[in-house]
C-alpha cells in the first residue's frame, strides 16, 4: 500500500469515528425542539381555601348590652375604643392597577368568592385598580392583604379611607 493511500485511510477512519461518536451527541438532546402536535403545559396553582372574616352591621356594632336581669351595661375598656374608632376608620387593600380592563376583571373574578372585591377607574391615567375592603380595623385589612399577598405573590398594601 502506497503512502498516499494510508493517509486517505487514517483520514476517513477519522472522519468515521467523529459521526460515530459526535452525531449522536448533537441530536441526543436538540434545543428548542417543538414537535407538531404537542401541546405546551400549562401549571395550575391550586387556590387556598381563605376564612372570611364577618363584619358586623353599624347597628349591631352599637347595640347595647345588658345584664341578666335586663339592665344595660356600660361599654369600657377596649371595646367601647374601637366601636368609636370603627365609625370614623376604613381600609382597604389595593391589590393590583392595570392599564387593561381585561386583565383588572381577571383578577377581581380570582377574589370575588372569598374577599369584598371592587374596581376602581381613575379617568385621568386610564389606571383600573383593584382593592378589597372596606374593612373597620386595620388588623383584619392587614391579615387580608397578608392572605392575598401568599396567594397572589403580590406586593399589596393596606390604605385608610377617608
Amino acid at each position: 500500500m502506497d503512502e498516499v493511500s494510508k493517509y486517505r485511510l487514517t483520514g476517513a477512519i477519522i472522519w468515521l469515528v467523529l459521526l460515530v461518536v459526535l452525531v449522536p451527541v448533537w441530536f441526543g438532546e436538540p434545543v428548542d425542539f417543538k414537535p407538531e402536535g404537542t401541546v405546551p403545559i400549562q401549571k395550575t396553582v391550586e387556590r387556598p381555601l381563605v376564612k372570611q372574616i364577618p363584619v358586623l352591621p353599624e347597628e349591631n356594632a352599637n347595640a347595647v348590652m345588658t345584664s341578666k336581669n335586663g339592665t344595660p351595661l356600660k361599654a369600657t375598656g377596649q371595646g367601647a375604643e374601637r366601636s368609636e374608632s370603627n365609625k370614623t376608620k376604613r381600609w382597604i387593600v389595593r391589590v393590583m392597577a392595570y392599564k387593561d380592563i381585561k386583565v383588572a376583571n381577571d383578577l377581581l373574578g380570582r377574589l370575588d368568592g372569598l374577599y369584598d372585591v371592587d374596581i376602581k377607574t381613575f379617568e385621568k391615567s386610564g389606571m383600573h385598580s383593584v382593592r378589597v375592603g372596606p374593612y373597620f380595623s386595620k388588623a383584619e385589612a392587614e391579615q387580608a392583604k397578608q392572605n392575598i399577598d401568599k396567594k397572589l405573590y403580590t406586593q399589596s398594601e393596606v390604605v385608610q379611607l377617608n
